[in-house]
This record gives C-alpha cells, structure tokens and sequence, in this order.
C-alpha cells in the first residue's frame, strides 16, 4: 500500500491550509546521495493539532522544517494558505514565516542578552508593528511570566525560558505553529504543564499545530498522528473526523 496517498487521501476537511505534493530531500554525504524524504503527499487542515512521531531519524524534524520554509526540498510542491513556498526565493521565505508561522524548538532558542520581553518582542518589531513592548507583555501574560519580564534567560527555569518561547512563537497569532520536542529539555511535571500551555493556546488562536515528538501519550493529545520511518509515511491515524 502507497501510505503517502493514503495520507492525502485522510485529509477530511473543508479548509486544507498545508498541502504537500511528493515532497523529497536529497542531501549529499561521502557515500553519494541519501534521501531523507522520499515523496511525501499529505494535507492538513486548518485549526487543528497534529502529531509527527517515528524512530530518530525518520525525518520527522526535517519534514518540519520543510514545512517552515526553513528547508527546501529537492523536489515537490509545499503550499500553505495557497502560498507555494516551493516557488519563493530567500527574501520571500523569510517574510512568510515572520507572517504566518511560529516556532518552538527543544532547546528554547532564546537570546541570552535579551530579557524576556525583549526575546517576545523580536517578532513584533521585525515585522515594523507599533506597539511590541505592549504586545510582548500581553503574551508573557498569557503564559504566566507578568512578574518575570525583566529576567534574562540564564535567571529563568527551563519550563520558563520554554514559556518565553511560546510566547515569542505566538505573539504573531501564527496560522501555523510547528513544535519540535517542545518538553524534550523538561522533566515530566514540568512537561505536562507545557503541553497544557501550548494545546490551550492553540485552541485559543485556532491555530494549525504540529508537533514533533517520541512521546506517544503527548501523540494522542493531538487530531491525528502521522508516524514516519525511513522517510515515509508509515501510518496516518486521523480520529478528529
């Protein structure tokens, strides 16, 4: 069975905000060319959370990541929103995601000389909006972190620097917000409150989530679990619809 058309063929909804067209990736290496995705076809619809799970390796992170114009594929077409970001160059890339998507990795990615208002204000002020301080604190309002604006990243708590970047991610209202190992730095309490966070804020902004994740508890929070192996669509398990 063909499980990249079977996943396209999943896609049960009236608005498909992400559609991917045998997307593959190629990257050189000493031993010649590996593929690292191999034609995957899927849709995801708008407003709804899903979760890419698979061994290390898979290419679950890289599919992320092309998905964020953060990774151009070989081949294949990407589309959000009916933008082809297939077709955009560097400048353009950079201008959608700033616009549309919101990122949240593992390691926080916080700027260390930044307090955390300054950190959520970034998106705001690259984008040449009015307002960003007023903006960053109503984001660190919404995560819990009124009282510690002002703290640098090394003065705050691993779950804190990961809510500072959750609220950097979502100060945008992003149509799409990618996930990559959200608590992989966390320990399990620690965790689960952020996935609470993220799934309560994604709710709120009906935002299109996808989260990238080893855990299978944290996997079946989500609309529909999309695992990965060796490149390929193993399984797509759809039991929002």
């Amino acid at each position: 069975m063909n499980h990249n058309k079977l996943s396209a063929g999943m896609n049960n909804c009236n608005n498909t905000l992400i559609q991917l067209k045998d997307v593959k990736l190629e990257l050189g290496s000493k031993a010649g060319k590996v593929e690292i995705l191999k034609g995957i076809s899927l849709g995801i619809c708008s407003d709804t959370t899903v979760a890419i799970t698979g061994p290390s390796g898979a290419g679950k992170s890289t599919l992320m990541m092309i998905i964020g114009g953060l990774e151009a594929a070989t081949s294949g077409s990407i589309t959000i929103d009916k933008e082809n970001l297939s077709r955009m160059n560097e400048n353009a890339l950079a201008e959608f995601r700033r616009d549309n998507i919101g990122i949240v990795f593992q390691a926080f990615r916080l700027i260390p000389t930044m307090t955390a208002l300054e950190n959520v204000s970034i998106p705001v002020e690259l984008s040449n909006e009015p307002d960003a301080e007023d903006k960053a604190k109503h984001a660190l309002d919404l995560v819990g972190l009124s009282e510690r604006m002002n703290h640098y990243p090394d003065q705050l708590s691993g779950g804190e620097q990961q809510r500072v970047a959750i609220a950097r991610a979502f100060i945008t209202n992003p149509t799409v917000l990618l996930a990559d190992e959200p608590t992989g730095n966390l320990d399990q309490e620690t965790g689960n409150k952020i996935i609470d966070l993220l799934f309560g804020l994604q709710s709120s902004h009906k935002t299109t989530l996808i989260l990238v994740t080893h855990d299978k508890l944290l996997a079946q929070k989500c609309d529909r679990i999309i695992d990965i192996a060796d490149g390929q669509i193993q399984s797509d398990n759809n039991h929002s619809v």
